[in-house]
């Protein structure tokens, strides 16, 4: 989906705009880089209608493109909590006839122009002008133009004119954190959930009622709680068993369900040996789940040895 379409990331903020974005796994779609693309490739002659058809479906080709490279990774990890988020920059008029217009299918109505004294993004601008396109400036194939104060001062201000009634006005550093903190929430509102069940079901989940945030949680949920108990020991899960037998219960066939769509609901999943419970260093949480559709089915052929391959330590029973 997209996120967000933000103006006014000028070319001296850009690359550290994309390296952000990257470390928080959004890909950003540049509008002014596949217009200057089609640009060039008509000599400079593109009609504004053309601009329009041939920017949607660049676009549309971007985010399969993106959405193909990002399920293939799921697959090599086994993975589904990365999604396609996607970042769109850049103008959605047409460089010389603001009449003709893209229109973007933005979330949650996040359209922003970045906020930068006029000075300093003049100052931003005619930088990077200069350590960019230096033998262009050398040969004169720059126009000098775009180290003309006055000439990017009032392409700027026309700018803020053109996209002052859409867009909300945001510091950058403040549109940063905004993102982070959105997509921090999103995620941890359509977090992976695993629930794992002897049986094998086709669409739905049946007679489940709780998810777990991590999938040994999960796996291990098979054995009764009067057999074993989990926990956290120096950052390492731990399964302890209560009776002799206990990791026999794990020792069978399974499969591991993905769930993604949940209530908010949550409670701890402690139970069974107070000495275990008490060295925990993170939560450990089980999610009651109202939606019984599964994203993805994982057949285990053997859960205990799964458990072990995935580090999980066991304690046997201990007679008092």
């Amino acid at each position: 989906m997209i996120i967000a379409h933000i103006i006014g990331i000028n070319s001296y903020l850009k690359i550290d705009f994309v390296t952000k974005m990257n470390h928080l796994n959004i890909d950003v779609i540049d509008l002014d880089e596949i217009t200057k693309k089609l640009l060039i490739k008509s000599n400079y002659n593109l009609k504004p209608e053309e601009w329009k058809d041939q920017i949607y479906k660049e676009v549309n080709e971007k985010m399969h493109e993106i959405n193909r490279e990002i399920n293939q990774v799921n697959r090599e990890i086994n993975q589904v909590n990365r999604e396609i988020n996607v970042i769109v920059i850049g103008l959605t008029n047409f460089i010389n006839d603001n009449r003709y217009k893209i229109k973007l299918d933005v979330n949650n109505s996040n359209y922003f122009f970045i906020d930068i004294p006029i000075d300093n993004c003049v100052t931003q601008i005619i930088t990077h002008n200069l350590d960019t396109h230096r033998q262009s400036i050398i040969t004169g194939d720059l126009p000098l133009k775009f180290l003309n104060r006055k000439f990017i001062e009032d392409q700027r201000l026309q700018l803020e004119e053109i996209y002052e009634k859409t867009h909300k006005k945001i510091k950058y550093d403040k549109m940063i954190e905004y993102i982070n903190n959105w997509i921090s929430k999103y995620i941890q509102n359509n977090k992976v959930l695993y629930v794992t069940s002897l049986n094998r079901y086709e669409t739905k989940l049946e007679d489940v009622s709780c998810a777990y945030n991590e999938e040994w949680l999960s796996l291990s949920s098979i054995a009764p709680k009067s057999m074993i108990t989990r926990g956290i020991i120096d950052g390492n899960p731990i399964i302890k068993e209560l009776k002799i037998g206990g990791f026999s219960e794990l020792n069978k066939p399974g499969y591991v369900y993905e769930v993604k769509s949940i209530n908010k609901k949550t409670n701890n999943q402690m139970g069974g040996n107070k000495q275990v419970s008490k060295v925990l260093n993170r939560d450990m949480h089980r999610t009651k789940i109202t939606n019984l559709e599964f994203v993805r089915r994982r057949y285990v052929s053997n859960i205990l040895d799964e458990l072990k391959r995935i580090g999980v330590i066991f304690e046997n029973f201990k007679y008092n």
